[in-house]
C-alpha cells in the first residue's frame, strides 16, 4: 500500500530533478533558425543562364538550325560563349563551361 502512496511522489521527484537547470540553453525542436545564422550546407550558387532570345528554330537532323537574336547557329556555334548543342522541336541546348542550359522558343502570339 505504502509503494501505491509514494509511486506518484517518486513520479513527481524524478521530473523535478530532470526538468532542473542543466545550464544548457533549451531550444524548440520547432523554431525556425534565425536569419543571421548560416545553415550547416549553403546552396551551392547558381550560375546565371543565356539572356537570349529564341526566336525561331530548323529540325534537320545534324544540320538544325537556331534563329538566336536574329542570328542563324548551327549545332557547334558559339553565340555569347554558349555552344549550341542540341536543337528539339520547342527548345535548344547551350553548353557554356561543365554547366548546360535549356533556352526554350516562346509561345507564338497570333498577328492581327
Amino acid at each position: 500500500m505504502k509503494i501505491r502512496r509514494l509511486f506518484p511522489i517518486g513520479l513527481w521527484l524524478l521530473s523535478a530533478f530532470s526538468l532542473a537547470d542543466t545550464g544548457m540553453p533549451s531550444r524548440d525542436p520547432f523554431v525556425r533558425p534565425q536569419a543571421g545564422l548560416q545553415s550547416r550546407t549553403a546552396p551551392k550558387p547558381v550560375a546565371p543562364g543565356p539572356t537570349f532570345t529564341l526566336r525561331a528554330l530548323l529540325m534537320a537532323g545534324d544540320a538544325s538550325l537556331a534563329n538566336v537574336d536574329g542570328i542563324i547557329l548551327a549545332i557547334g556555334d558559339v553565340h555569347e560563349g554558349y555552344r549550341l548543342i542540341s536543337v528539339s522541336q520547342e527548345e535548344t541546348l547551350f553548353e557554356k563551361g561543365s554547366n548546360r542550359y535549356r533556352v526554350f522558343l516562346k509561345e507564338r502570339t497570333s498577328q492581327k
